[in-house]
């Protein structure tokens, strides 16, 4: 008998270690195994993660951190297209029957967008549907219910969505009923929202929240926004929601938490409606804490989303010109010139940045790059000519 309990335990101790992977051996909690799933954002290792984390969990951690842990690893899947699986762990939320009637409600709208990919449109429609019922207004469920109708033909029911989304404030309703029905809907759209006590407390929050800013009250004004993203999930709004998020982000960059700043910045360009300024925000914080390379990468990610950006550019002209700018203390000229010159032609107006390129490529005796460094500035800024004349007349006489 002894035998076989040992046997037992060797076999079970196996079975765990070939069912985690061994990446997921470097946490020893829930909420440490959770935490370093999110850190890892929409991988198979963080898949890993999660379900350890789901191993480790008992009751006495309360229900709400096993959401947690089944919507990140369900949203994870959903990402890496294993859709039968996030279907599992969102149908698991459901079962656990949340108290809170956003969480239920959530788990509803994301299976319906599961079942929208597969081609179950009758499907999502219902769990859409539900998802409204539960926790109204629902302005996501809303937006996606009103797709579904689109792609089911149902045209009547689909504008009838859309209205009542662009009434709650959204952008993208507004946009479709245009471009797709040929229908304006703004003057209804601020005539809704003029009455809607929801939108305007949201909108009173940002106001303060900004002047706060403005006063240098960082932690009172962190407060008002994070209130205005309480308010934005009651209402399922997370298209102007990501605004709310933005600015948490920027102002733990202002603080110098750039652990949070990242975080925060990472929560908005990855969420449903990313916008420049997420991935201005995450440029800025990741280059601000000491990791350049991926502050330009985050940069760039944005520009492949929004190649008419004007905003990330200038961002990208920033983090070139401020590398420059150290470098130019250290007498590295040459690869100062090299950033100071990316500067420029990232943001075509910036002549601060296109002079200095012409000053670095002075200072380690690159003339004609200096000379036509200096031309370009003086054509931008012809009141320069006072500081920069005297260079260009003695390269003029070097240069040939």
């Amino acid at each position: 008998m002894k035998r076989t309990k040992q046997f037992s335990s060797l076999a079970t101790l196996l079975l765990l270690f070939f069912i985690i992977p061994s990446y997921a051996q470097d946490c020893s909690s829930a909420q440490e195994c959770y935490q370093k799933g999110q850190s890892l954002g929409y991988t198979e290792e963080a898949v890993s993660y999660f379900t350890k984390a789901e191993s480790l969990w008992t009751e006495l951690e309360g229900k709400e951190k096993m959401l947690y842990i089944l919507n990140a690893r369900g949203n994870t899947f959903f990402t890496l297209k294993n859709y039968p699986k996030a279907i599992q762990d969102y149908n698991k939320i459901i079962q656990l029957n949340p108290e809170s009637n956003i969480d239920l409600s959530d788990a509803y709208n994301s299976r319906g967008n599961v079942m929208a990919v597969n081609g179950n449109l009758q499907g999502a429609i219902a769990s859409y549907t539900k998802a409204i019922e539960i926790a109204p207004p629902k302005l996501n469920a809303i937006i996606n219910r009103a797709l579904a109708y689109k792609n089911s033909t149902m045209q009547a029911e689909c504008i009838a969505d859309y209205k009542q989304a662009a009434e709650l404030g959204s952008s993208v309703a507004i946009s479709h009923l245009y471009y797709d029905f040929k229908t304006d809907h703004r003057p209804a759209q601020k005539t809704a929202l003029a009455a809607d006590k929801g939108w305007q407390d949201i909108l009173q929050l940002k106001s303060e929240g900004s002047a706060l800013i403005k006063s240098g009250d960082l932690d009172g004004a962190l407060k008002k926004y994070v209130e205005a993203e309480a308010l934005y999930r009651i209402r399922g709004d997370e298209e102007n929601n990501v605004s709310a998020i933005v600015e948490q982000a920027y102002i733990y960059r202002l603080k110098k938490n750039y652990t949070n700043a990242i975080s925060t910045a990472s929560r908005a360009a990855s969420s449903s409606y990313p916008t420049e300024s997420a991935y201005t925000e995450l440029g800025y914080a990741l280059f601000e804490s000491g990791d350049q390379v991926a502050g330009f990468n985050a940069c760039s990610k944005g520009l492949q989303k929004f190649p008419n950006s004007k905003e990330i550019p200038g961002a990208m002209a920033w983090m070139y010109a401020t590398a420059a700018a150290d470098l130019y203390v250290k007498k590295d000229y040459v690869t100062a010139y090299n950033l100071y010159f990316s500067a420029y032609r990232t943001d075509p107006n910036s002549v601060a940045a296109i002079k200095m390129a012409g000053h670095s490529a002075y200072q380690c005796s690159m003339f004609p790059e200096a000379l036509n460094a200096y031309y370009i500035a003086l054509g931008m800024d012809p009141s320069l000519q006072a500081e920069l004349g005297q260079y260009i007349d003695y390269l003029k006489t070097v240069v040939k």
